[in-house]
């Protein structure tokens, strides 16, 4: 049992006509009413996560 919390921010950066990249950070925690860590294969109780995305159009 407890409460999972995110925030979560990105841009977008349009390199050309043809492509986009998007990257993102995302921070996860957890506030447990026990002893619970969801993450990190039960070791943690936050994580931290980026990702870039691509567009390409055409």
């Amino acid at each position: 049992r407890g409460d999972y919390n995110a925030i979560t921010t990105g841009l977008r950066w349009d390199v050309n006509g043809n492509l986009s990249l998007r990257p993102e950070l995302r921070y996860d925690w957890f506030d447990a009413r026990d002893h619970d860590r969801p993450f990190g294969n039960g070791r943690d109780r936050s994580q931290l996560t980026a990702l870039v995305e691509a567009l390409v159009y055409f």
